[in-house]
């Protein structure tokens, strides 16, 4: 044949098939694909409560969880060598200002112990689903928030809880709080970015198996 033409070998139609056919088997099998999704969705969890709450700000701690705080550090201090060998009570009362600004300061909204961060992890991983979350049981309430109490409060490291009021100091081994209402702050929550990053990843998936 003279002049110009196109030639067509079966052995490249072949590999074209059999790359499609492996890019199909990779779309049918997106198990790994949900895995990588839970693993970048947990670090984007992290990130939240890092940023105390993204895009929007979570709500800030109430008055009375900033005091309880503050109770726990003046507590912790005075537990303390430094405290109890003081030869004064100025000196003892900047031991209690220094741990509180060094315990309550530091901490962030939802990282008074650690703990709630620490629970959540990717959970079951399925062709078409992951599932990211915590087991703590008071994990759902500062997810949606609500309300709880009272609640029996006890020392944790005396014998009796005791509290100021006009007439003098009150002493008793337990007190009952009252009801409280905890705002939802939304620390499962994917942002506009992870959804931006899925559909990268999706495409990455796919591509892999034309390679």
């Amino acid at each position: 044949m003279s002049g110009i033409a196109i030639r067509i070998e079966a052995n490249g139609l072949d590999t074209l098939a059999a790359k499609l056919e492996a890019m199909t088997e990779r779309a049918v099998n997106m198990t790994p694909l949900m895995a990588r999704f839970g693993a970048e969705l947990l670090g984007s969890v992290f990130a939240n409560f890092a940023a105390e709450g993204r895009p929007e700000k979570w709500a800030p701690l109430s008055a009375s969880t900033v005091r309880s705080m503050e109770n726990d550090a003046v507590e912790a201090a005075q537990n303390t060598a430094r405290w109890k060998n003081a030869k004064s009570d100025a000196t003892r009362g900047n031991i209690e200002s220094a741990r509180i600004a060094k315990d309550v300061g530091r901490h962030k909204i939802l990282v008074r112990s650690g703990a709630l961060r620490q629970s959540i992890m990717v959970g079951e991983v399925t062709n078409d689903s992951v599932e990211i979350g915590s087991s703590i049981p008071y994990a759902r309430i500062h997810q949606l928030g609500g309300t709880i109490g009272p609640v029996t409060v006890r020392p944790k490291n005396k014998q009796a809880l005791a509290f100021p009021t006009a007439d003098g100091t009150v002493v008793v081994r337990s007190a009952n709080t009252p009801e409280r209402k905890i705002p939802g702050r939304p620390y499962l929550k994917i942002q506009d970015e992870d959804i931006k990053l899925f559909i990268g990843l999706t495409m990455d998936y796919i591509r892999e198996g034309a390679v």
